[in-house]
C-alpha cells in the first residue's frame, strides 16, 4: 500500500479526515495496527451533536471511508466504507 486517504462522517456529514502518505507492508497474516491520525472539524462535530441532541437523538450512524493508494490495483486505487451505528 503505497498511501491512504480517510474520512470520518456523522450522521452523514464529514466530521474528520486525513491521510496517511507512508509505504504501509501487510503482515503475512493479514493484519497490521497502524495509528491513523485525524484531523476533526470542531466547529462542525460541535453543530452535529447539537442538532444530534435537540432532536433528542442519542444514537446515529458513524461512517469511516478510505481510499487505499497502490499501483497494483485497478485505477491504482481502491475505495472502501464501513458503517457503524
Amino acid at each position: 500500500v503505497d498511501s491512504l486517504y480517510y474520512e470520518v462522517f456523522i450522521a452523514d456529514k464529514k466530521v474528520a479526515n486525513s491521510s496517511y502518505v507512508h509505504k504501509l507492508e501487510i503482515k503475512p497474516n493479514g493484519k497490521t495496527e497502524l495509528p491513523l491520525p485525524l484531523t476533526v472539524e470542531l466547529k462542525k462535530l460541535g453543530s452535529i451533536l447539537d442538532a444530534l441532541e435537540n432532536q433528542g437523538r442519542d444514537s446515529v450512524k458513524y461512517t469511516f471511508k478510505a481510499t487505499v493508494f497502490n499501483d497494483k490495483l485497478p485505477d491504482d486505487r481502491l475505495k472502501l466504507e464501513k458503517d457503524f451505528n
